[in-house]
């Protein structure tokens, strides 16, 4: 090690002791959760309710159990409103008043629909008891002491430990009626010196016992926290369409150079599915509040938790993997000639060479800033705070107390932190400014200003009134690691963001001074440390890398492998099942059912169900001549004729008619649809048909009577204009009687062909349905595909297989 580089290494270890020094100093003074931090951890909360709950006879053993801390962000905003954050603090660092607390919830996992019996125990930051709450059920009978209600209750507040009964006063007292009993609840209070807010105490007596004690922060109603709520929520709404607008663009951009063959994709795949998969991660280290408020109709709570998680895995995680994903591989061609300079680390990381000097070069000076910026946010807050400029608010719950493990909560958003905000912001967006020839200073300021508008919105570390200084902290960040992509690369940005992230969790666990979050901090600096080691190791004893730009990237290769036929064929496939019923009508005294097996090569079968008047019901099965794209565009169209004419008309041939005579007005002379329809009667039991140039229907009678084939004259939709169509097109109409069943069905059942080439056939097919017409619609359809796969042998099938059972009951 050169002399020069030693010092240089000191200063840095000087510079970054230092920051972390002062900003853990400032930010112990300065934000309102550092003095409301837990001295207990999450067991000894979960063990003092169960305490509590064996002393009052409530057995929890099977029930489930969640604990989370939480702050009463509204309380203690209102009361930095009303007396100054100066005061705020010496108010949350000596008063017993719950601005935040354990809260520990035993429940069933019953459905919503049902009555359920909770029980919520309220456990201070400090260990101790400070209120429950027993919901019953609201059948639960129970009798009511009117008169000895009220002496219950002041029993009962005198009798709590840590509380001064005589300095609270009877405010008021309300009847809380259920179906079978009446529940009396009483508020107390106390004048809290120097606030305009309130110690409130809830007492409810069901019965002869008390189910509720609940002792509350009571806000004054004359607040400014409404025009703060205002505020925030403009600026979330500035936020969010920013954000918006940046993905879009991203995407658009992306698919442009994708569909050009300018960017690889492969880095940018696992860069999302890391940070997907570190996003499920981080949900069941925090698994006891997650989903905490969230009613799903009537799903249990246990259930709704799995419900949330995976509808957030297939929107929200998706929505980020995506912007992640598309936003590192639009970068890829924004960067061009810089590609060495900014990626150097990154590239050399995603090539499986983490000992290079590139990486020691990148990555220790990023963790060394990252302690920086914890130190400079630090000090202009303190700035802000000390000149009056603006005041520090409670922002949400402090997610690291109700992790099971707090430093996988450190690496987890750490994680979050470089794969999402340094791979958008920074490669992204200061690389798309830079290629719009804006200058690097400019580039770094903008995106570094863009950062902070959008962390108002996905981010809730810091909140400060008036709202708009907020973003002051954020941009601060957003500088730094913007000139530190720039200067030295992504690598040192990502580095930085993670340091960062350490130091200001770690902040809140030191606080605590409780064992199990001291030791987990010790965990996370062993962390920072050990890659300051490593980056240090790398730039001495590693080599140096060189990026080579791929020849072609994987994807266009997979683009040359397709065909056009092949893409025609995958849309035709999706048009042709988006045409059919999803589900089947019920018809009393007939089974009704339906089925459409695509082929390898998408045809243009189709059938459907047709509501009519009188519970009349319309039975339709086509075939259009030929393939792919635009046999599924002719039966698209055919569909929405067939149904503009056919719920109003009985005919089924005025129907044909008309569908007919719009066909022919509108296909190319080389195209023609096949169909049977049919009308039936479920009430006479009837059923008028009109075949136009389709495989006849099938009737099969109860017992052992001969198939007959309905064989009514007709000739295919679209072939001819009109006249020769309604000459040659009969409607017929048959009664059905118990027992019998019609078949409905398309060539690709009796042109199924085995290796031999040989096809099933119509013999062998009436033969097979006849043998098994006993069985329910369904159930025919089927084993008719079973048969048709048992007989191919494993062939693949070039036609659709569609048909359509009717069984009379």
């Amino acid at each position: 090690m050169t002399g020069k580089f030693k010092t240089r290494v000191l200063i840095y270890v000087f510079i970054s002791m230092f920051s972390i020094y002062t900003g853990h100093h400032l930010y112990k003074t300065l934000l309102p959760e550092m003095h409301l931090p837990t001295t207990i951890d999450m067991t000894r909360a979960k063990e003092t309710a169960r305490a509590f709950l064996q002393t009052h006879g409530f057995e929890y053993s099977a029930y489930g159990e969640y604990a989370w801390y939480q702050y009463d962000r509204t309380g203690a905003n209102a009361l930095i409103d009303s007396i100054g954050p100066r005061r705020f603090f010496t108010f949350a660092d000596t008063t017993e008043v719950p601005l935040a607390h354990w809260r520990v919830v035993y429940y069933k996992n019953v459905p919503h629909d049902k009555e359920e019996e909770v029980f919520y125990v309220f456990i201070s930051r400090h260990g101790q008891l400070t209120g429950f709450f027993h919901q019953l059920p609201d059948s639960l009978a129970s009798p009511h002491y009117a008169q000895s209600a009220q002496t219950i209750a002041d029993t009962y507040l005198k009798q709590w430990p840590g509380i001064q009964s005589q300095d609270f006063h009877l405010i008021r007292n309300n009847t809380i009626a259920h179906p079978n009993r009446t529940d009396m609840e009483f508020i107390y209070e106390r004048p809290l010196a120097g606030t305009k807010g309130v110690d409130r105490i809830r007492i409810t007596v069901t019965g002869d016992h008390v189910s509720r004690f609940q002792r509350v922060f009571a806000e004054p109603t004359q607040s400014n926290i409404a025009s703060v709520g205002g505020a925030n929520l403009l600026f979330n709404t500035i936020s969010i369409t920013l954000y918006l607008a940046l993905t879009i663009l991203i995407l658009v951009l992306f698919l442009r150079r994708y569909h050009k063959g300018a960017v690889p994709v492969r880095h940018g795949l696992w860069i999302g599915f890391i940070l997907y998969t570190t996003m499920i991660i981080s949900v069941f280290n925090s698994w006891d509040p997650w989903s905490y408020g969230v009613n799903l109709g009537i799903i249990s709570r246990y259930y709704t938790k799995w419900i949330l998680l995976g509808i957030q895995m297939v929107i929200t995680y998706v929505y980020f993997f995506i912007n992640s994903f598309t936003a590192w591989s639009a970068a890829d061609y924004d960067m061009g000639s810089e590609r060495s300079r900014w990626m150097a680390g990154m590239d050399s990381l995603l090539s499986g060479r983490f000992f290079t000097r590139q990486v020691g070069r990148e990555l220790p000076t990023g963790l060394a800033w990252g302690a920086v910026s914890f130190g400079m946010t630090a000090a202009a807050l303190y700035l802000l705070y000390v000149l009056d400029i603006a005041s520090p608010l409670m922002s949400a719950t402090v997610d690291i107390y109700n992790s099971h493990w707090p430093v996988f909560s450190m690496i987890t958003t750490g994680i979050y932190t470089m794969l999402f905000a340094d791979v958008v912001f920074r490669k992204f967006l200061i690389s798309y400014l830079y290629r719009l020839h804006l200058s690097p200073a400019v580039s770094v300021i903008l995106s570094a200003f863009i950062f902070a508008m959008i962390s108002i919105f996905i981010n809730d570390t810091f909140k400060l009134w008036p709202a708009f200084y907020t973003l002051l902290p954020y941009f601060l960040i957003g500088l730094i690691q913007g000139w530190l992509f720039w200067r030295y690369g992504l690598l040192a940005a990502m580095a930085s963001g993670l340091s960062f992230i350490f130091l200001m969790k770690g902040t809140f666990l030191f606080v605590t001074g409780h064992p199990f979050y001291i030791n987990q901090l010790y965990l996370g600096a062993g962390l920072l440390s050990l890659l300051a080691l490593a980056g240090l190791y790398a730039y001495f004893l590693g080599s140096d890398f060189h990026y080579e730009q791929q020849m072609e990237p994987e994807h266009i290769r997979r683009i040359k492998e397709q065909t056009r036929m092949q893409k025609e064929l995958e849309i035709a496939r999706r048009v042709q099942l988006g045409l059919l019923p999803h589900t089947e009508p019920v018809i009393e005294g007939f089974d009704l059912s339906g089925m459409c097996k695509p082929a390898q090569e998408v045809g243009g079968d189709y059938f459907d169900f047709i509501q009519q008047p009188n519970g009349h019901m319309g039975i339709v099965i086509a075939d259009v001549s030929g393939k792919g794209v635009p046999a599924a565009i002719y039966m698209t169209l055919t569909k929405g004729i067939l149904q503009s004419h056919a719920e109003s008309d009985l005919s089924p041939g005025h129907v044909l008619s008309r569908v007919n005579n719009l066909l022919y007005r509108t296909m190319e002379r080389s195209w023609f649809v096949s169909m049977f329809y049919a009308v039936l009667d479920p009430v006479n039991k009837r059923l008028r048909y009109a075949r136009a140039g389709h495989n006849p229907a099938i009737v099969l009678d109860a017992g052992n009577g001969q198939p007959r084939l309905l064989q009514s004259a007709g000739i295919g939709l679209g072939l001819e204009e009109g006249p020769v169509f309604q000459k040659t097109l009969t409607e017929a109409e048959i009664s059905l009687h118990s027992g019998q069943s019609l078949i409905f069905y398309t060539d690709g059942f009796t042109e199924a062909m085995n290796r031999q080439q040989e096809e099933f056939g119509e013999k062998r097919f009436i033969s097979f349905l006849h043998k098994h017409a006993h069985l329910p619609a369904e159930a025919l359809i089927r084993a008719t595909l079973e048969e048709i796969d048992r007989f191919s042998q494993g062939a693949k099938q070039h036609d659709d297989m569609t048909m359509v059972v009717l069984k009379a009951l």
